[in-house]
């Protein structure tokens, strides 16, 4: 049973085509404190949307395909 007081960590949606930059955020934002989540595509991105709006987004503005 989870505490109804205890906060959860900021949620964060990194989206970027390159793949180092994002196990690099998997690897380092969660030591932080943050729940991190990752999309390679901006229409990955809009998907994942469906599993709850993050707190931050980091993006890359210029990828192949939608940006």
């Amino acid at each position: 049973m989870s505490d109804p007081g205890a906060q959860r960590p900021p949620r964060v949606l990194v989206v970027d085509d390159d793949a180092m930059l994002l196990a690099l955020a998997e690897a380092t934002l969660p030591a932080s404190g943050f729940e991190v989540r990752v999309c390679a595509s901006g229409e990955d991105a809009l998907a994942s949307l469906g599993a709850g709006l993050p707190d931050m987004l980091l993006l890359d503005v210029s990828m192949d395909g939608m940006d």
